[in-house]
């Protein structure tokens, strides 16, 4: 028995394709940042960019694991050798600490820019605002006058006193 080709096998051949195509998107950045962790700081800063590390290293573990010390924050006065420098703790600590503290700077300041942006596109007349609200209007059941057929005040009939 032939099977017939039909729209919905076809549709889930492009599902399937497109899913996978995104899987390997999204998983990318975790890929690149353990082979990251197992080259060389020569591999790493190279400016052709290596897929795979031809190079396997443990450096970068025995780095963070190790028992350095660093302090928790450092205040350096600008054009002085002044350092006011926080307690010492390990440096995996330190790292992990500015690490946050880079994520929420990064946070705050993509929530206000995009809050200032959603602001200025809000209050902007832009080309074709107008056919688009009242193309909204009528879906919605609003009559020309953009009130609800029920509420149009031209639908009012005189009560008699």
């Amino acid at each position: 028995m032939k099977t017939k080709f039909t729209k919905t096998k076809l549709y889930k051949i492009l599902a399937y394709l497109t899913i996978i195509i995104l899987a390997i998107g999204f998983t990318f950045p975790l890929y690149w940042i353990i082979t990251g962790s197992f080259k060389t700081p020569q591999a790493i800063n190279a400016t052709t960019p290596q897929w795979f590390p031809q190079e396997w290293t443990l450096a970068n573990y025995e780095k963070l694991f190790s028992r350095q010390v660093a302090p928790l924050w450092e205040i350096h006065v600008p054009f002085t050798d002044i350092v006011f420098a926080g307690p010492e703790v390990p440096a995996a600590i330190r790292w992990m600490g500015n690490t946050i503290f880079m994520a929420v700077v990064a946070m705050l300041l993509t929530c206000i820019t995009a809050a200032m942006a959603g602001y200025a596109l809000a209050k902007k007349t832009l080309c074709g605002t107008y056919h688009y609200l009242y193309t909204d209007r009528m879906r919605n059941g609003a009559s020309e006058t953009g009130y609800p057929d029920s509420a149009d005040p031209r639908n009012v009939v005189a009560e008699s006193v």
